[in-house]
């Protein structure tokens, strides 16, 4: 069962961004404002997450600064949003050929020792 709120910790996590980043980013993105508890521990939605993996496309692979990056979130939401939905995709399937490729090696690597073993 997925969550309706994840923590701070568990948002840099799930996103790779250090927590002193997320809390700045808070104070100068404008659309990233996750709610807070009574207690005032901050409680990020699925809608908060996706505007951090936004925010971190925008700034690390597109080189933008915060202001530039508010004004793209307030302009192209939707095409950032693809953009950063395909970046992980594209991230996912070298993560997947590079253990195919460490797999194959592996192989290689016995069947050759086979071959020299006879």
């Amino acid at each position: 069962m997925e969550k309706l709120f994840y923590g701070i910790s568990e948002v840099s996590e799930i996103t790779n961004v250090t927590v002193s980043t997320l809390r700045f980013w808070e104070s100068h993105v404008d659309k990233l404002k996750p709610s807070k508890s009574d207690g005032g521990t901050r409680r990020y939605s699925k809608d908060d997450i996706a505007i951090v993996e936004k925010v971190k496309y925008l700034t690390e692979i597109c080189g933008y600064t915060l202001d530039g990056v508010n004004k793209q979130l307030n302009n192209r939401l939707n095409e950032i949003d693809m953009r950063v939905k395909l970046t992980k995709k594209l991230t996912d399937i070298r993560t997947e050929l590079q253990e195919i490729r460490k797999e194959l090696n592996e192989r290689t690597a016995l069947q050759n020792e086979a071959i020299i073993d006879q």
